[in-house]
């Protein structure tokens, strides 16, 4: 049971800072085009989202 307390902890989603400087922890790639929307420059590798923007 700690095992999974622990590991659900470790696993959970997390935005750290803010919009212009912070990062997404445990975030969930966005498929690269999707229902009126499509991820433009790709290269820069900043298409994630919370998993509950994916679900």
């Amino acid at each position: 049971m700690l095992t999974s307390l622990l590991l659900a902890t470790v696993l959970q989603a997390e935005a750290i800072g803010g919009y212009a400087a912070g990062c997404l922890k445990n975030g969930v790639s966005l498929p690269l085009e999707g229902p009126g929307y499509q991820v433009i420059r790709t290269k820069r590798l900043r298409y994630y989202g919370h998993p509950d923007l994916i679900n």
